[in-house]
């Protein structure tokens, strides 16, 4: 009986110490989740993201989806967002000796009618969650629309699509590789502000990322947290009403299922962007994403989340996140 005790406690040691081994690094790589309300992610809100091992580069494909409908209205403003905004962005990240790396984001925006509309009916009433009054418009319709002392400051109700702009980023390990990573992101005006796939200015932002593994009730947990704050340039959209700067910030966990997948769950926020009494635009803002990942061998990487609003009308509706990354 002893024995057999032993050699069951053995053999869940070492498929610990395999599971810990293979998925240490993917239990604390953060979802690159951010805020795709189409009144926010014009700004430059960096993605999150763990350090390089020195000698290693990355290629990323990242496709997110946010359903939005909100139908506000206070004090001398009026807003209508319903629609969709997709973005696909294409990352390169390469390590520069033992503690730098640099990176490049090259975002693509969509932004239509789209077609989650029956998607998140059904989302929020198996959830028992609040609709927002959806039944008042056509599904699948794209109107942004907003209005301030009655003067309309901005309109987009066709279909559009273009490039975003682009992010350039240094990073460095403060403390080793397993300590805090420094980060800097400059994001330049490539995109358009007529179409809500930029802003117009240039944002700079600074944060600092650290991960951890510890062993939760048994489990090999992988933890981790992020911090930063933005300085926002005069942009082309309500410059007026747009904040000089930004605080920003994720906390997350990760746990193995199998060897190669494990599930996933992170809290983004950030401060407001506007001097605003409407919810959409005056309040700080918290989306919860949960998924997973699935290492396909060495080198490739799959990560997926959905996320949803916390703190209501601060983001969209439901959120889609997928993450092809390759290592080399």
């Amino acid at each position: 009986m002893d024995r057999r005790l032993y050699k069951s406690a053995f053999v869940a040691l070492v498929i610990g110490m395999l599971i810990t081994e293979g998925t240490h690094a993917q239990q604390t790589t953060p979802f690159r989740t951010r805020n795709l309300s189409p009144l926010v992610s014009v700004f430059g809100l960096p993605a999150w993201e763990s350090g390089l091992v020195a000698g290693e580069k990355e290629f990323s494909v990242v496709s997110e989806v946010g359903n939005h409908y909100r139908l506000g209205g206070k004090g001398t403003e009026e807003l209508v967002l319903d629609g969709e905004t997709w973005r696909t962005s294409l990352f390169y990240r390469s390590s520069l000796g033992d503690k730098w790396v640099v990176g490049l984001e090259l975002p693509f925006y969509q932004n239509s009618g789209g077609f989650l509309d029956d998607v998140v009916d059904a989302w929020h009433s198996f959830f028992r969650l609040p609709d927002g009054n959806r039944n008042l418009r056509m599904e699948d319709q794209l109107r942004y629309l907003y209005k301030d002392n009655g003067v309309t400051r901005y309109f987009l109700d066709n279909r559009s699509r273009g490039i975003g702009d682009v992010q350039v980023s240094f990073s460095r390990h403060l403390f080793g590789e397993s300590g805090l990573v420094f980060k800097g992101t400059l994001k330049l005006p490539s995109g358009d502000p007529d179409i809500l796939t930029g802003s117009g200015g240039t944002d700079l932002s600074f944060s600092v990322f650290q991960k951890n593994s510890a062993m939760l009730v048994g489990v090999p947990t992988g933890l981790y947290w992020g911090a930063g704050f933005m300085m926002i340039d005069d942009s082309d959209l309500f410059t007026d009403r747009h904040e000089d700067w930004v605080a920003f910030g994720t906390l997350g966990a990760g746990w193995p299922v199998l060897q190669n997948f494990g599930l996933k769950v992170q809290f983004d926020s950030h401060s407001k962007f506007y001097r605003s009494e409407l919810d959409e635009m005056g309040k700080a803002s918290i989306q919860v994403s949960v998924g997973g990942w699935w290492s396909l061998d060495e080198r490739r990487q799959l990560n997926v989340a959905i996320g949803e609003d916390l703190i209501v009308r601060t983001s969209p509706d439901i959120s889609i996140n997928i993450d092809f990354s390759w290592g080399f």
